[in-house]
C-alpha cells in the first residue's frame, strides 16, 4: 500500500491484470485495514479491461483494429464473476470487428490448479471444440493446450488478433515476464494518452513497470456510480435503478452507467445517466456524447452527474440540448468531492441606538441610565431586549419606534442603589433595515444539485443542512429584494431575517414587566400600518 499510495494521491489510475490481487485492494484491504488511505487506494484501482472499457467509452482510446472472422469463448475469472465485472471484458473484445464473443456460463475453470494438466483429465480438455478460447487466466499468462496444440490467451493480449500493426507483439512461446511487461507497457501508454500526457519510454516505463507521471484527471470507477444510484433511488423510490446496464442500440450494445426505469411524474420513463468521477470539469464533448447516446438507446431523459462540476460552455450547450447537469450530494461521504457553497441573503433589522423616558411622581437619581434599571433585582434591559425584537419584526420599515407603557399602579424599581416609583416609561429606538450576505456551505444526506437551475433536489425523508457563521455576514445593497412569490410549486427556500435587538444581560432573567402593564402604545416614523405616527 505504501508503494501505491503516492500514485493514488496524484490521481493516477492503478491498473492490474490479476483479479484476485486487484480485488484485494478494492474489497479486503478497506475491511481488514480500514483507513482513509485504504479507501483512496480502493477507488483508484482497476482491472486492465475495466480501464480500457472506460477509456473507450469516454472517447479517449480508439484503437485501429482490422476485421477478423472468428468466434471466441470467454471464460471469466472467478473473482471477476463474483464481483460482476465481466461486462468490461466483453466490451473490450467486442471492439474487434468480426470477432463474435460468447460468454461461457459455468463455474470455476480449474486453470489455477492442475485440472488442465493432469493425465486423468487431459482427454476432457481436448474435447473443448475448435473455437478460440479467451481465458481470464491468472497473472495474464498464456496457457498451452496440449490437446489441440494451441495457445489460450488472456484478453489483455488478444489485442494482437485484430491490430494492423503490433511492434511489440509477443510470440506464444515467450516467457511470462516478457508478456506481462508488454501488457504493462501498453497499459501505461493508454493511461498516459487517456490523461492528456505525452508518452516517452524513458519517462514512463522502466524494467519494473510504470513510473510516476502527472495527471489532470483520474477516472475513479464504480464507487461514484453506486452513490449516484443511491441518490436516484431516493429521488424515485418506485423506479428500477440499475448500475452498469447494457442497452441495445442501432450500432450494438451501449453501456449505461446508471439506468432508471419506471413510472416517474405520471409517465413511463427511461432515464439515461452518465457518471463523471473526474478531477476536471465536464466539458462540451460529454454533452454531445450523451445527447448522441440518448438517440441510440431511446432515453426519455438524460442526466450527467459530475463530481467536479461543469464548464460554462457545457452548461450553455446542455441547456439547449435539454441535458440535466447535476452533482451528487451525500453528507459525510469521502467519495464526494463536489462541494456546494452558495450566497445566502438575509434581511437585517437592527436597533442602532436606544434611550428610555421614565414617568415618576418623584425625583429621579442624578445620572441614572436605562441599562442600570432593575425590577425585583433583574435588569430591565432584558425585557427591553425581548420587546425590541418583537417591535423590529412588527415595524421593519420604521426608522424610529416609540413604545410607551403605563402601569396599573406606581411600581418600585431600583436605580443606582436607590428605590424609585414609576407610573410608566417610553422606549425610543432608532432602527435600521438592511441586507446582508454570506457564502454558506450546503449538504444533503442524500440528494443532488442542479447546475442549470441552481437548485438542490432533496428526496423525501432526507436532511438538508446549511452551515452559517454569524461572523461572516457582510452588508450589501440589493437592486431587487427577494420575492417569495417567484417560487414554483414543489420548491422551498429560506427567507432569513437577522435581528439585532437591544443586547440583554445574558447572566440574568427577564423581569415580568408584562404583568404590570395597563396600557401600551406604539408610534413610528415613518408611519406604519398598525401604529400611530410620532407627533
Amino acid at each position: 500500500m505504501a508503494a501505491l499510495l503516492p500514485f493514488a494521491k496524484r490521481g493516477v489510475p492503478i491498473v492490474g491484470l490479476e483479479p484476485s490481487c486487484i480485488f484485494t485492494f478494492r474489497d479486503e484491504l478497506p475491511s481488514m485495514a480500514p483507513s482513509e488511505d485504504a479507501k483512496l487506494l480502493a477507488k483508484t484501482t482497476f482491472l486492465f479491461e475495466e480501464f480500457l472499457a472506460r477509456e473507450i467509452e469516454a472517447g479517449r482510446f480508439n484503437p485501429a483494429l482490422a476485421p477478423i472472422g472468428a468466434n471466441a469463448l470467454l471464460h471469466g475469472h472467478c473473482h471477476q464473476k463474483a464481483f460482476d465485472v465481466m461486462g468490461p471484458v466483453q466490451k473490450v473484445l467486442g471492439r474487434v470487428p468480426g470477432l463474435k464473443v460468447d460468454l461461457i456460463e459455468s463455474s470455476c475453470c480449474g486453470m489455477a490448479g492442475a485440472f488442465g494438466y493432469q493425465k486423468e483429465t487431459i482427454d476432457r480438455v481436448a474435447q473443448d471444440g475448435g473455437a478460440l478460447s479467451a481465458a481470464g487466466s491468472a497473472q495474464g499468462e498464456w496457457r498451452y493446450d496440449p490437446g489441440r496444440g494451441r495457445h489460450i490467451m488472456p484478453p489483455s493480449d488478444q489485442r494482437r488478433i485484430g491490430t494492423r500493426r503490433d511492434p511489440c507483439r509477443p510470440g506464444p512461446r515467450q516467457k511470462h515476464g516478457r508478456i506481462e511487461k508488454t501488457v504493462r507497457a501498453w497499459a501505461s501508454r493508454l493511461m498516459v494518452a487517456a490523461m492528456g500526457c505525452h508518452y516517452s519510454d524513458d519517462a514512463f516505463i522502466d524494467e519494473e513497470g510504470m513510473r510516476v507521471f502527472d495527471s489532470s484527471m483520474g477516472k475513479l470507477g464504480k464507487p461514484y456510480e453506486n452513490i449516484v444510484a443511491l441518490v436516484l433511488g431516493a429521488l424515485h423510490p418506485g423506479a428500477n435503478v440499475v448500475v452498469g446496464e447494457w442497452v441495445e442500440g442501432p450500432d450494438g450494445e451501449r453501456e449505461i452507467d446508471v439506468a432508471v426505469n419506471g413510472r416517474i411524474d405520471d409517465t413511463d420513463q427511461f432515464i439515461l445517466v452518465e457518471c463523471k468521477d473526474w478531477k476536471k470539469k465536464v466539458g462540451i464533448e460529454q454533452i454531445d456524447a450523451i445527447d448522441s447516446k440518448r438517440d441510440d438507446v431511446n432515453a426519455t431523459r438524460v442526466m450527467i452527474f459530475s463530481n467536479s462540476g461543469f464548464t460554462s460552455g457545457a452548461l450553455r450547450k446542455a441547456a439547449r440540448k435539454n441535458v440535466m447537469c447535476v452533482s451528487a450530494l451525500v453528507a459525510d461521504n469521502d467519495a464526494i468531492r463536489f462541494t456546494l457553497e452558495r450566497e445566502r441573503v438575509a434581511k437585517r433589522l437592527s436597533v442602532e441606538t436606544w434611550r428610555l423616558v421614565l414617568y415618576s411622581p418623584s425625583e429621579l437619581p442624578e445620572g441614572w441610565r436605562g441599562d442600570e434599571l432593575l425590577f425585583d433585582s433583574m435588569p430591565l434591559k432584558n425585557w427591553f431586549s425581548r420587546i425590541s425584537a418583537d417591535l423590529l419584526r412588527s415595524y421593519e420599515f420604521a426608522e424610529t419606534i416609540r413604545h410607551r407603557i403605563t402601569f396599573r399602579k406606581p411600581e418600585e424599581f431600583e436605580c443606582l442603589g436607590k428605590t424609585i416609583l414609576l407610573t410608566g416609561m417610553e422606549l425610543v429606538m432608532r432602527c435600521k433595515r438592511s441586507w446582508a450576505v454570506q457564502s454558506v456551505p450546503e449538504d444533503v444526506s442524500r440528494g443532488l444539485y442542479d447546475h442549470l437551475k441552481g437548485t438542490v433536489l432533496i428526496p423525501n425523508n432526507q436532511a438538508w443542512s446549511l452551515e452559517f457563521d454569524n461572523r461572516n455576514w457582510r452588508e450589501v445593497t440589493l437592486e431587487k429584494e427577494p420575492d417569495a412569490t417567484d417560487m414554483q410549486p414543489g420548491t422551498m427556500d429560506l427567507q432569513l431575517t437577522l435581528l439585532r435587538p437591544i443586547a440583554p444581560d445574558s447572566n440574568s432573567a427577564v423581569p415580568p414587566i408584562g404583568d404590570l402593564i395597563e396600557e401600551s402604545q406604539t408610534v413610528v416614523e415613518p408611519p406604519h400600518e398598525g401604529a400611530a405616527a410620532i407627533p
